[in-house]
């Protein structure tokens, strides 16, 4: 039926053809995901890989979508109450001057 030989090549080539996808999954979807978009990679990977896990191939742009939305919106809101602080404290410094 089958050789020696013949089941060493496909294993060989299956081998290689494992280790290029695992590469392409490790190193450059992360990349090309995160291309163009100034969030953090460790983001970007993990709405990926979250959105893989639970929705398949349509969750793994979805999910990176997602994660870095919440992630912008995270920071906004957060810089929005550095820019409340800062805009309310000449008028308590002045209130607080008025009334010495």
């Amino acid at each position: 039926m089958f050789s020696v030989e013949t089941t060493t090549v496909v294993a060989t080539i299956f081998m290689v053809w494992s280790i290029i996808v695992s590469f392409s999954n490790a190193v450059l979807k992360p990349r090309l995901l995160n291309r163009g978009i100034d969030r953090p990679i460790l983001v970007i990977r993990l709405g990926a890989t979250g959105g893989m896990i639970m929705s398949g191939i349509i969750g793994l742009f979805v999910g990176a979508v997602v994660l870095t939305l919440g992630y912008k919106l995270i920071q906004t809101w957060l810089r929005s109450g550095e820019a409340d602080e800062a805009a309310t404290a000449p008028l308590i410094n002045q209130v607080e001057d008025d009334s010495c």
